[in-house]
């Protein structure tokens, strides 16, 4: 629920660790490396 926040308003990959490793690893593969 919290994750969805993190994804779409959350210019930085941080969302809380061990909430979704799938979906966080999609959204990475999605967005451009911004690291």
């Amino acid at each position: 629920r919290h994750a969805v926040k993190y994804f779409r308003p959350g210019p930085r990959l941080d969302w809380p660790e061990g909430a979704t490793s799938r979906e966080s690893l999609r959204s990475v593969w999605k967005l451009p490396r911004l690291q």
